[in-house]
């Protein structure tokens, strides 16, 4: 036994078996469950990896059958199992060696999609094991990628699954019964079902969104055993607030994007649309979009409902447009653009639309070639959808030959303004640095970064920022349930960082992260309690020198770095007894068992070994760049000696008091201003000069003539860079009331004061995301959100955030307010 003198801490090196039954970490030789070998399965395992998406690591091709089994699985898992394949290096023996069996993802982890069985229940203690839930607003390709069958029966066969946890499986369903196209469900409707004489004897079971009635009612029949006579289905709602506890059950699902867009409440309510009704024109949906949306306004305010779920009008929309059947992601902006549009041709009053010809200005005045225009327009063109939203842009295109000098200008109409945002893109990174001296706090402080950069960059940032030594002695990691969900190294892009949810931690350390005579350790700290989340504390990261390297050393440092979490002692600095003695057999010796002992581990713990004594030869080729330990604790030395509440105590930095930069929050006019902006056309959108008959790089103006009653903004958020799109997520600031248009309207015929009434949302990227709504009550003139089935009162101050998308405004002079008669005084606007 030998004490090395650091607060009494036994530092002998211990000899026990690993908690998996074996002394040795890493893959066997062969695959217990496939038969493959090493260098076998590497081969397997990178074929598999190719037929994968890149971007989002799910299967490329579709489901091939009604029924066919899919799975999900969690995208950090599947993130860290492709490190690991990319990272091991050729095995021709068969043989894989300790370092890559280090990298090695562990049983397949879905615990970051799922609900615990404890969160199910209500608590944070007990049982780690998953209910099988997804988490809400998980976003496909950004929280879990989609696995085809014959892809995870092979992950499944090489990895196996976590202790606890249950396949997230999702049968293929038709999109529609109209439509050919299959997909899967990730999130399927629960429904609790329970007889009405029995209302305590409950069972939940998922439908699909596409099962009618009629496959609810027999399921119900069959699961609750009811008599086969007449019955019907109610939805009880506990919670309901109104004349009575049940209401119909919805007819159809909500839809991620909300279905029921624009209420033209007066104009359908009042029934005018029959009379206008077009169903001979051939680029109108047979008047079919028109009717079914009428019928929807008249279950909505028919007074009859507590809510009304769009199915029928989905289904309608989906026979014209079958992007938006089934239940993938869509565009907003193009649901609401194909509505209006739709709207407008089935409602349109022209039955026969003349032939008109376009006309240059030549000259002319704008107010003649505008009113010009307008007729024009409105000679083929004319239904309430026109009078309401659309306005009138004016064009003005300049050829850049001197010699030419050709102006045209045309005017032309919008439903809509979609306004590009400022293009020096940045973003916010709050981070937590803690400094290679442990006696001083963890700081937490906010950078304001370029959109796009590498980890190298924002270290050299932190480093400016905090006037560190050097920026390569800084190790960035995504922390999350006390362990390392992600550490980068300083090639990484950090726009894989998601700053709104992983909780950034920058540790300095003593030495530059490549040195060659060090290696970096990476410590976390568990207990020996037979749970799956027996991490606690936050993990330390320090760089330790390969000359004089010994376990007890490791030991001793791991001590020094740990002294926050280690902070329970006596005024002598000692830890507090926390070990019997009369359990001991050597209790004559009083001396104490290891506070802890180190083991070493890989990325996720999915496996653990006694350190090897290679580790300690003086042979410094053999010491390992990176080093992942455990320091395991019992559950009663865990208690005794280690304070969790003092490693989430820091410091606040003064930036994080530091208003958000102009970069990153902008208001409407700086994208009314680029948008009115002069600009020079790219060789790919030259334009034809009727003057010289030559393709010309123009320059491009566009200004805004006439102002509709309605106006509808779209906010450009997705836009492409160099090869790929990405998704701006800075804060634009617009006014929800005293919107003032008229200094962008050129030729102001009409008031310009516009008042907020609707806001679309959108979290997320490219890949998925989540919509949600505010809109104005017409009636009480307050905010609510709409989010999916719940709507809640909101502050008018989280309507201006960075995921709003599509603004809808009406003129000032037409909003209902305290009860005036006006023109559209029941507009109403949810999205």
């Amino acid at each position: 036994m030998v004490e090395n003198g650091v607060n009494g801490i036994t530092t002998k090196k211990p000899q026990e078996p690993s908690v998996n039954g074996g002394d040795t970490a890493g893959p066997v030789k062969a695959n217990a469950k496939t038969g493959a070998t090493g260098a076998s399965q590497l081969k397997l395992e990178r074929r598999l990896l190719s037929q994968l998406s890149a971007q989002t690591l799910s299967s490329t091709r579709a489901p091939g059958a009604v029924g066919e089994v899919w799975s999900l699985v969690s995208a950090n898992w599947m993130r860290a199992w492709r490190r690991y394949v990319n990272s091991r290096g050729c095995e021709e023996d068969g043989e894989m060696d300790e370092a890559d069996s280090l990298g090695h993802p562990g049983p397949i982890n879905n615990s970051s999609i799922l609900v615990s069985q404890a969160e199910l229940n209500g608590s944070m203690n007990g049982s780690t094991s998953s209910s099988g839930r997804l988490r809400p607003h998980l976003l496909d390709g950004v929280d879990y990628s989609r696995l085809a069958p014959e892809a995870w029966q092979q992950l499944l066969g090489w990895y196996g699954l976590a202790p606890g946890q249950v396949p997230v499986l999702r049968p293929a369903r038709q999109l529609g019964r109209l439509s050919r196209r299959l997909d899967i469900e990730p999130y399927p409707l629960r429904l609790r079902l329970a007889a009405w004489d029995r209302p305590n004897e409950q069972t939940v079971r998922e439908f699909s969104r596409t099962d009618s009635l009629s496959d609810v009612s027999k399921e119900a029949v069959r699961l609750l055993k009811l008599a086969k006579r007449p019955f019907r289905l109610w939805l009880y709602d506990d919670a309901a607030k109104d004349a009575a506890n049940l209401r119909p059950l919805p007819t159809a699902a909500d839809a991620c994007h909300r279905l029921d867009q624009l209420m033209l409440t007066d104009y359908f309510l009042s029934n005018k649309w029959k009379s206008e009704l077009n169903t001979d024109n051939p680029l109108g949906m047979r008047g079919e979009v028109a009717a079914g949306y009428g019928r929807l306004i008249s279950d909505m305010w028919s007074g009859r409902y507590s809510s009304i779920s769009p199915r029928q009008f989905k289904q309608t929309l989906g026979r014209f447009a079958p992007q938006f059947s089934g239940f993938q992601q869509q565009d907003s902006q193009e649901l609401m653009a194909f509505l209006l549009d739709g709207l407008h041709e089935d409602l349109n009053r022209v039955r026969a639309k003349p032939y008109v010809e376009v006309k240059d200005a030549n000259g002319r005045p704008d107010q003649v070639v505008a009113t010009e225009a307008w007729r024009d327009y409105k000679l083929r063109n004319d239904s309430a959808i026109v009078d309401l939203f659309h306005g009138q842009l004016k064009s003005t295109l300049v050829c850049p030959d001197p010699g030419c000098a050709k102006i045209s200008v045309t005017f032309d109409p919008f439903c809509y303004l979609s306004l590009p945002l400022p293009t020096d893109r940045s973003k916010q990174l709050i981070y937590h640095l803690v400094r290679s001296d442990p006696n001083l706090p963890i700081i937490r402080a906010k950078l304001v970064l370029p959109y796009e950069g590498r980890i190298s960059q924002l270290c050299s940032e932190i480093a400016r920022q905090m006037k560190l030594k050097s920026a390569d002695r800084l190790l960035v990691a995504d922390v999350y349930k006390n362990r390392f969900y992600g550490v980068f190294s300083h090639e990484d892009y950090y726009n894989s960082i998601n700053c709104d949810r992983d909780v950034i931690y920058v540790y300095e350390l003593d030495a530059p992260i490549y040195s060659p005579d060090h290696t970096v350790v990476k410590v976390f700290f568990n207990t020996t309690a037979d749970r799956l989340d027996n991490c606690f504390g936050l993990p330390v990261v320090f760089s330790a020198p390969h000359k004089g390297l010994t376990y007890e050393r490791l030991v001793e440092m791991v001590t020094k770095k740990a002294s926050k979490l280690l902070s329970i002692r006596n005024e002598r600095g000692e830890f507090p007894v926390w070990w019997d003695p009369t359990d001991n057999d050597e209790a004559s010796d009083c001396q104490p068992p290891p506070l802890f002992i180190l083991r070493r581990t890989n990325t996720n713990l999915s496996s653990e070994v006694q350190i090897p004594d290679s580790l300690f030869n003086s042979d410094s080729l053999s010491k390992p760049r990176d080093l992942y330990l455990a320091a395991r604790f019992s559950p009663e030395a865990k208690r005794a000696c280690c304070n969790e509440s003092a490693v989430l105590q820091y410091e606040r930095h003064e930036s994080l008091q530091a208003s958000a930069s102009n970069a990153n929050r902008r208001t409407l006019s700086d994208c009314l201003k680029l948008f009115t902006a002069e600009e020079q056309l790219g060789k790919k959108d030259a334009w034809h000069c009727p003057k010289c008959k030559k393709f010309q790089c123009a320059t491009k103006k566009f200004d805004i003539w006439a102002l509709p009653k309605v106006l509808v903004v779209h906010l450009k958020r997705f836009q492409f860079d160099r090869i790929c799109r990405n998704k701006i997520d800075n804060v634009i600031e617009f006014p929800l009331t005293g919107l003032d248009m008229g200094a962008w309207a050129i030729n102001p015929q009409a008031p310009a004061t516009y008042s907020l009434v609707s806001v679309a949302n959108h979290f997320g990227g490219l890949g998925g995301g989540h919509y949600t709504a505010y809109g104005l009550n017409c009636r009480d003139q307050r905010w609510y959100e709409f989010d999916d089935s719940i709507v809640s009162p909101a502050d008018p101050r989280s309507v201006v955030s960075g995921a709003a998308y599509l603004l809808v405004y009406v003129r000032s002079d037409l909003v209902h307010r305290s009860g005036e008669s006006v023109e559209l005084n029941r507009l109403t606007l949810a999205i």
